[in-house]
C-alpha cells in the first residue's frame, strides 16, 4: 500500500514544496472525496496529479465557476481603481 499510495502521494507534494507552495489543509466529503478548505487566488489544485500518482480516477475541479467569476471581478475592480 505504501508503495503504491504513500509514496507517489509523497514524491508530488515535495516536488510543490521544493518550489515554494505550501500545502493547506484539506478534508473529507462523505463519497472520500479529498477536498481543500480554503483557497487562495492563486493557489495551484494537485487533487488529480496526487489521484495520478496514486494510480486512482481523476475528480472533478472542487473549483466553482462562482469562485472562477468573484476572481475576475476583483481583478476588473482592481484595474478601475487605477
Amino acid at each position: 500500500m505504501k508503495a503504491l499510495i504513500t509514496d507517489p502521494i509523497n514524491s508530488v507534494l515535495r516536488q510543490y514544496l521544493a518550489q515554494g507552495f505550501v500545502i493547506v489543509d484539506t478534508s473529507r466529503n462523505d463519497q472520500g472525496e479529498m477536498t481543500v478548505t480554503a483557497l487562495p487566488a492563486d493557489t495551484v489544485d494537485i487533487t488529480n496529479e496526487l489521484r495520478k500518482a496514486a494510480q486512482l480516477p481523476l475528480q472533478k475541479s472542487a473549483v466553482s465557476e462562482a469562485a472562477v467569476s468573484a476572481r475576475t471581478l476583483s481583478t476588473s475592480a482592481e484595474g478601475a481603481k487605477q
